[in-house]
């Protein structure tokens, strides 16, 4: 299973645990290539390479070719074997990527998305691999033929989310439209869309013949899904949380590291016993030693709960 680029989720930190957990390729946050060409440091630190990652795999988003080759060609050149996968998003739904003609725009322009494929081949030392949704608004994109379209410009892969942009999250995807793009091209395809649990994972590759399957949403929180997991105590959760925590704040400074493992932390508890209260407090919390500490005593509590239920067991 492979983690799928989620802005502001899969940085270095996220990416380390979960390749931990047994993760096969993961994805750093999708990155402008306007942002690239201006040598933005901000956008080049979301690149920052996870130190148990063999390559990096990125995704990169834009609408005009030449820029897209160009940005492509530095990432290559910065990065060289340890690149992996260069992924084009032609799948992102939000208004403000739409209407600079980027992300799913990119699907009723087939045109122009095909030349982009091209320039980016032309210059990556890696994989090339195209990021799709099933249409733009519903029924205005053939995906198969958009798929094989993409293949004979050079994609060496393409993944499938099986809504349409207008869609954005909300519905069921649509796992018939992965099978469809599977069968209509000679090239890997990777599933995506709906997949929660590790047994969602072996629904949608039973279903659809997809060659692997794209976690996005189903990882937040759940890194243990890549170690085919879908029941793990409160105390794995928790020790994980400390780990990621751990390691958010070896990668980033402190400060950023403690506003962004509010989130992952209430992912990680989220529905627990005394969670609410634990959120609350990580919340206003202000060092990573003081996150630790209340992280540390909600363990303790945890691990008393089930002592006392041993103990219970055994007597009765």
């Amino acid at each position: 299973m492979i983690l799928a680029p989620m802005a502001g989720v899969t940085d270095a930190a996220f990416r380390h645990v979960c390749i931990d957990y047994g993760c096969e390729r993961a994805f750093c946050e999708m990155v402008s290539v306007n942002a690239l060409n201006y040598k933005s440091k901000k956008t080049f630190a979301l690149l920052d390479k996870a130190d148990n990652e063999e390559r990096i795999n990125v995704q990169i988003f834009g609408g005009d070719p030449k820029l897209m080759g160009a940005a492509a060609g530095d990432l290559a050149d910065r990065y060289g074997d340890k690149l992996g996968f260069m992924d084009i998003n032609m799948g992102c739904p939000m208004p403000k990527i739409i209407k600079c003609g980027y992300g799913s725009a990119l699907l009723v322009d087939a045109e122009r998305a095909a030349n982009i494929v091209k320039e980016v081949k032309k210059v990556c030392f890696g994989y090339v691999s195209v990021k799709m949704r099933a249409g733009f608004k519903g029924g205005d994109v053939n995906p198969r033929e958009f798929a094989r379209r993409m293949e004979d410009s050079g994609a060496d892969l393409i993944s499938v989310h099986g809504r349409s942009a207008a869609q954005l999250y909300s519905g069921k995807a649509d796992w018939n439209v992965i099978k469809q793009v599977k069968e209509a091209v000679n090239i890997p395809v990777v599933g995506n869309g709906d997949v929660f649990k590790y047994s969602d994972a072996i629904k949608m590759k039973e279903q659809t013949g997809c060659d692997d399957v794209l976690v996005a949403r189903g990882a937040m929180g759940n890194p243990f899904i890549f170690a085919k997991k879908d029941n793990v105590s409160i105390l794995e959760r928790i020790d994980t949380a400390i780990k990621h925590l751990k390691l958010c704040s070896y990668y980033k400074e402190e400060k950023l590291a403690v506003l962004q493992m509010r989130k992952h932390i209430a992912w990680y508890i989220k529905d627990q016993r005394g969670s609410s209260m634990v959120r609350t407090s990580i919340n206003s919390a202000r060092t990573k030693d003081e996150i630790l500490s209340i992280l540390l005593k909600y363990k303790e509590e945890n691990e008393n709960i089930i002592d006392f239920h041993y103990i219970k067991n055994d007597i009765e």
